[in-house]
């Protein structure tokens, strides 16, 4: 059985693009940026999943393999096109919101 990389192409089924903001202001955000000459564009890398995180800007990788609610919070400053980008992620529903179909729903006593 062959074991693929999550950086290698075949390994990721999906892309997702970040958000981009304004650059933000000094001394509110975690901002993460590439030193000059860094060998590439990639933050966070493993194998955990398939998908990989990509600059709104220019579709160049941020995060591969990686969940994105592991990496809450942080702007990733895109070396190849200078744009910020936002990690935010859905959390889980919370369970006032969630609807069962089909179920009336349960009287408090």
């Amino acid at each position: 059985m062959e074991r693929r990389l999550a950086d290698s192409p075949a390994a990721i089924t999906r892309r997702t693009r970040l958000r981009v903001i304004p650059e933000p202001d000094p001394e509110t955000r975690a901002i993460f940026k590439k030193l000059p000459g860094a060998p590439d564009s990639v933050f966070f890398t493993s194998s955990q999943t398939a998908d990989a995180y990509v600059c709104g800007g220019c579709y160049t990788p941020l995060i591969v393999g990686l969940p994105i609610a592991q990496v809450q919070n942080l702007v990733l400053c895109c070396s190849k096109c200078g744009k910020y980008n936002e990690t935010l992620a859905a959390g889980p529903v919370p369970q006032s919101e969630v609807r069962h179909r089909g179920r009336k729903p349960r009287r408090k006593k």
